[in-house]
């Protein structure tokens, strides 16, 4: 080679140069071009080692056949993909000194699931962080899931799902790590491993259709029975919109579900089976839940929604009580809306971890927190409709016995009160013997607790001192006692031929307390309950009813009592008491200066405060519609005195009721009311209202010299 070359060589021309600077740049992008797909499959195939990894870090060992790479389509696609999560617990031996638990234990524990698919396709795989992204993540139709578990000798149960056409997209989460082992907090460090468990991101997650069998037995070998076995498939299961713990909804179309479980007194295995329809909860709020029990969540008054609503379009169950003899319940459509929770002032998971941890149970601390677990969940309203009830009659096994009810509804349920509780329509149209029953509404509710403060403290003193509760009845009556509660029945018909009809029209009471737990508002109202005299236990009152012609008694009443806190007024009012012909009492009275101490403490500080109440008025006033004209007719046919005997009778025993008062003029106006009125039937009036109120320790003193009653309290008698 010659020098001129090499040098021509080494310094190339302009045209030279352009030539080599494009075939360097060409090369290069083809290089990067060529090489982009071994590192798309690197990340993705890195990416999946890494989720093994972590996967065995949790306990779970790892198999599959072959794990391919479409660098085009960015798929992963895993073969025979298998999971095993498998190990064994040994109950502690009791220490010398302790006493053996009351129920028997098993040596040991063991377990072992299984979840295994026979193709795994996995799109757009990454993990960045410990933060594992996909564009899907989707099982073959033979995924399963088997669970065998055995307590020693005692029993073993197995369980296996089936999965078919499951697939998740746009999928990310961070992988939980096992907690460090603390023997202190061996529940309260499981709390961030749940948190990322529960806070998955996806878009959508959906099974076409999950079918389960189940089975539990106890005892072991030769001597083993089957204790339960059920079989479940659900249709339609899908998950829509999952973010950092919010999800947008859960939808299973069908759920069908048939369990055996042996009987109680034998070996027989009682049937039951359920089919549930188009069911959906919308906007439901996980991450509510788990900061319930988390500590570092401070507690708050706040309601935080963890369900939005569900619905269900029909449910029907089949359970049989003993062999041969089963209820039915269909349901219609069901609802619920806004279920929500309320961080409250109590450290669940650290109590938990006090007690597993070696520590005494405290009885004060069971108790609160028992109801600050019952405290920290509400409900707005839920409601199932046309529901229906079924059983064999057990006289005539082929004779059904239905009750149907149109509606069951609750509303606005929380710690602090429920608003109602009511069913509508129920009926039972044909029971045995021809009975029949019939109502149209019932409902309860209003029902306002007591604050939560003084009944925690009480709890406290109970647990020190729990003969207080025996001691001071009162006091605990005037803690727990609720502050209102509203109770309705409406439209009640009960029939036993040849026996008894009983209808009421409507039955209202309506209580409140500022003063608990004696009421200071009472509303009371019953419309034509209608009975038969044979229902009425009293001979006497039966024999004098029946002596009236009367068969059936249709009787009504009303009552409304207030205090007011601010005038002191304690007033009784719409006294009413009414039988359809007979007759009509009403009557209404009103005091003053009636002091709080009167409800607060009766039996001590009240007693004197009452003393120094004041009567205002009264009213009271009987009008006719029958009882004096059948009455004495009775009374002159049973006793053979003439009717007009009788009427002097009545009159000479109604003024020797004033006797005491020792008034000749108030006496004289009793005689001439009472006579004009058994004469000619009509209302018979009784007032006192006097010119300015009169104190209760007036009257009282009044007792030794009882003839100035009449005019200190203005009384006045008269018919018309």
């Amino acid at each position: 080679m010659s020098t001129a070359f090499l040098i021509k060589n080494a310094f190339p021309t302009r045209k030279q140069r352009s030539f080599k600077a494009s075939t360097l740049l060409t090369g290069s992008v083809l290089a990067l071009i060529l090489t982009q797909p071994a590192l798309a499959q690197s990340a993705a195939e890195d990416a999946y080692s890494a989720y093994v990894k972590d996967m065995e870090a949790l306990g779970f060992s790892a198999s599959n056949s072959g794990v391919s790479y479409d660098s085009g389509a960015d798929k992963l696609t895993i073969s025979n993909e298998k999971w095993v999560f498998e190990g064994a617990y040994s109950t502690p031996e009791t220490k010398e000194g302790e006493a053996a638990p009351d129920i028997k234990l098993p040596d040991e524990l063991t377990y072992s699931v299984t979840i295994s698919n026979g193709t795994t396709t996995i799109e757009g795989l990454s993990e960045a962080d410990g933060v594992y992204s996909a564009e899907s993540w989707m099982l073959s139709d033979d995924a399963k899931i088997e669970a065998v578990g055995a307590a020693g000798d005692l029993g073993r149960g197995k369980m296996e799902i089936r999965l078919s056409g499951m697939a998740i997209t746009n999928y990310s989460f961070e992988m939980p790590a096992i907690p460090a082992s603390d023997e202190g907090k061996p529940v309260s460090r499981w709390l961030p491993f749940i948190q990322k468990l529960m806070l998955q991101n996806f878009d959508e997650t959906k099974v076409d259709t999950l079918g389960m069998t189940l089975e539990a037995y106890e005892g072991n070998g030769d001597d083993e029975k089957l204790v339960m076995s059920a079989t479940m498939q659900m249709d339609g299961y899908q998950v829509l919109d999952s973010k950092n713990g919010q999800v947008g909804s859960y939808v299973m179309e069908k759920i069908t579900q048939n369990i055996l479980t042996r009987a109680e007194h034998s070996d027989d295995m009682l049937t039951q089976s359920v089919v549930q329809t188009g069911t959906v909860y919308k906007d439901i709020n996980n991450k509510a839940f788990i900061d319930l029990f988390d500590p570092s969540v401070p507690a708050s008054d706040e309601k935080v929604m963890v369900v939005a609503s569900q619905t269900v379009e029909s449910y029907r169950s089949t359970q049989e009580i003993e062999k041969g003899f089963a209820l039915q319940l269909n349901g219609g459509a069901a609802h619920a809306k806004n279920f929500f929770a309320v961080k409250r002032d109590f450290d669940f998971l650290g109590f938990f971890d006090s007690l597993i941890a070696g520590g005494e149970p405290n009885i004060e601390q069971i108790a609160l927190g028992v109801l600050q677990l019952y405290r920290s969940f509400g409900l707005e309203e839920a409601a199932i409709k046309d529901m229906v009830i079924a059983v064999p009659n057990p006289d005539n096994p082929q004779e059904e016995i239905r009750v149907t009810l149109g509606e069951a509804r609750m509303e606005d349920l929380s710690s602090d009160r429920i608003g109602l509780m009511k069913v509508a329509n129920l009926g039972a149209p044909s029971l045995p013997d021809g009975v029949s029953f019939k109502l149209d509404s019932a409902s309860f509710g209003n029902l306002e607790f007591a604050e939560f403060g003084p009944i925690k403290d009480m709890i406290g003193k109970l647990v020190v001192m729990p003969q207080l509760a025996e001691q001071d009845p009162f006091l605990m009556a005037r803690t727990f006692a609720p502050l209102s509660l509203s109770t309705s029945v409406e439209g009640l018909e009960f029939s036993i031929p040849g026996e008894a009809e009983v209808a009421l029209g409507s039955y209202t009471l309506d209580l409140a307390t500022v003063v608990a737990p004696i009421p200071t508002t009472i509303n009371s109202k019953t419309v034509d309950l209608t009975l038969p005299v044979d229902a009425i236990e009293e001979p006497d009152t039966q024999k004098l009813l029946r002596g009236m012609g009367l068969e059936t008694v249709t009787y009504s009443d009303e009552l409304r009592m207030e205090w007011d806190e601010e005038t002191q007024d304690l007033i009784l009012e719409n006294l009413t008491i009414k039988v359809d012909d007979l007759g009509a009492f009403e009557g209404s009275m009103r005091f003053a200066n009636v002091a709080r101490d009167v409800l607060e403490d009766p039996m001590g500080q009240g007693q004197m405060a009452l003393a120094l109440a004041s009567f205002v008025e009264a009213d009271l006033q009987f009008t006719d519609a029958g009882l004096t004209q059948k009455g004495l007719k009775f009374a002159s046919e049973d006793s053979g005195i003439t009717p007009d005997i009788l009427k002097a009778i009545v009159v000479e025993r109604a003024v020797g009721g004033t006797a005491m008062l020792q008034n000749e003029a108030f006496s004289a106006m009793v005689r001439e009311a009472v006579t004009s009125f058994v004469n000619n039937p009509g209302s018979l009036q009784i007032t006192a209202k006097p010119v300015k109120s009169v104190p209760m320790t007036q009257i009282l003193g009044a007792m030794v010299a009882p003839q100035a009653i009449p005019d200190m309290l203005n009384i006045q008698v008269s018919a018309n």
